[in-house]
């Protein structure tokens, strides 16, 4: 931090109220001083409670203005939410200067019950030593020391009222430049270096920091700030948020496109983005949007403002379409336990090294899967949610294996004697009832296993396992066909 040009207006403005009120200190004594001390603690609560009722028919105004223009009309079809974020932003920020007006108006009507107050404590006091004097002012020393003192606490709570609007503005623009910054250097190149170096200069001026950081900043936050849906949001709050997530949300695109690329630092910004999205309140249902609305472009194969999908493997292309097709259904009350679950389970499928393997490495995509246990993992990750109750692991694994054995490009003769194969061993292990589904799902992997074998395919016994358990549970019974069980392996090849 550094003295700056600002340091001289604040310090400017203090001196002149300082001597305003010490002298009104001096003159009134310590009682009147502290009714009139009172009389800014007040107007402050009051400009608070007052504030959004102006700044929130200003910001109607506005919205009203930015609704007619054609670019807003296109994001707003997409995102409902976008008026109420953009209506709550707007107030906030009419909130956050309107408020000193406010608080001034305030004090100018409250200092007139306050003046009687002042000339009955006036009468009241004529026979007191300490007000003595004809114009009724406070001739006690003691008196005028106290007084002197409530002057100078007024002096320094009216110059924190005023500089914190501009010091908070400045931290919002340091922070909005971060923001930007970490998106895109030819912004930053076009809003001008110099800009961005004098707003961080002047955020980080001493004098001003000194009254912000030291009340000044909660009082700026409070002012800044407006009711969303039943919940108090803080624009600062917000816009540090953002800034945090800024950086690790482009990192989380850039591996998008070449997921194969992936590094620690990419799972990490996953990780944070987990970390900080509860604390994005404003935009909450914002991203229940984009949730919604970018799962259904993504599923019917659109991109959704520019953004493609992420590049799949085959092999994890069907889990990927059924979690689609759970998040197309996103509200607002399910937005954040949404965006939570999809980025776990990407960075989970990120982690395996799955996207490391070419498409047409079949076993050793199954193989990376059991020895990661990522469909285990991915499984966990869906319980936390039960919004996605209905996707099970072992539907992902059997819509993996699936794409495998339509790879294998098998004739009939084969695909049939593979079939009835499967057909003959679960009719046989349905038939001990007495099992559990468990128990048969082991003695059919080792059918299976050798099946597999012959037909030149290497799959690891707990993939097998886990194929098994969900056939046992979606073919029971004893005649069961090849045709049933070739139904069920296409259903799950087209997710």
């Amino acid at each position: 931090m550094s003295f700056t040009l600002l340091s001289f207006v604040v310090l400017a403005i203090l001196a002149t109220i300082a001597c305003i009120e010490i002298y009104r200190g001096v003159h009134r004594g310590f009682l009147l001083s502290l009714v009139a001390l009172g009389n800014i603690v007040v107007s402050l609560l009051l400009s608070f409670v007052l504030t959004p009722l102006v700044s929130g028919l200003i910001a109607d105004e506005v919205i009203d203005i930015l609704t007619d223009l054609s670019v807003y009309q296109n994001f707003a079809k997409s995102l409902p939410s976008l008026n109420s974020v953009a209506s709550a932003i707007v107030e906030m920020l009419i909130s956050s200067f309107l408020f000193i007006f406010v608080f001034f108006a305030l004090r100018i009507v409250l200092s007139w019950p306050i003046n009687l107050v002042c000339r009955w404590c006036a009468v009241q006091l004529k026979d007191d030593p300490g007000y003595g004097r004809e114009d009724n002012s406070c001739a006690s020393r003691s008196d005028k020391m106290k007084g002197a003192v409530c002057g100078g606490i007024s002096a320094i709570l009216i110059t924190m009222i005023i500089t914190c609007p501009i010091m908070g503005s400045l931290d919002i623009a340091n922070h909005a430049l971060s923001i930007v910054g970490n998106a895109s250097n030819k912004a930053i190149s076009a809003i001008g270096r110099n800009n961005v170096r004098m707003v961080e200069h002047f955020s980080n001026d001493i004098t001003g920091n000194i009254f912000y950081r030291c009340g000044g900043r909660w009082i700026y936050s409070s002012a800044a700030s407006t009711t969303m849906f039943g919940k108090r949001v803080y624009l600062l709050s917000e816009v540090e948020t953002v800034e945090r997530i800024s950086g690790d949300m482009l990192a989380v695109y850039g591996i998008f496109q070449k997921p194969q690329d992936v590094t620690e630092e990419h799972l990490q910004a996953l990780e944070n983005l987990r970390m900080n999205l509860p604390d994005l309140k404003v935009c909450e249902r914002l991203i229940g949007d984009v949730i919604r609305q970018c799962s259904t472009a993504w599923k019917d194969g659109k991109t959704f403002f520019t953004v493609k999908r992420p590049a799949m493997n085959p092999m994890v292309e069907p889990a990927f379409i059924a979690i689609l097709e759970e998040c197309s259904n996103t509200t607002s009350y399910t937005a954040r336990q949404n965006a939570d679950t999809l980025l776990e389970i990407y960075g989970i499928i990120l982690d395996s090294g799955v996207f490391g393997l070419s498409s047409d490495q079949y076993p050793q995509i199954l193989t990376v899967l059991a020895e990661h246990r990522t469909i285990e993992k991915v499984e966990l990750a869906l319980s936390k949610n039960p919004n996605m109750e209905n996707i099970s692991a072992a539907s992902i694994m059997m819509g993996a294996f699936a794409s495998y054995i339509d790879s294998r490009n098998l004739n009939d003769t084969q695909t049939n004697l593979f079939m009835k194969s499967i057909a003959t061993a679960l009719n046989k292990v349905n038939a001990a009832s007495v099992l559990s589904n468990e128990r048969k799902a082991k003695e059919l992997a080792t059918y299976a296993q050798q099946y597999f074998a012959d037909m030149g395919m290497d799959i690891p016994l707990s993939v097998i396992e886990m194929l098994s358990l969900e056939l046992i549970t979606e073919l029971p019974g004893t005649n069961i066909s090849d045709k049933d069980v070739k139904f069920i392996f296409e259903k799950y090849k087209n997710g």
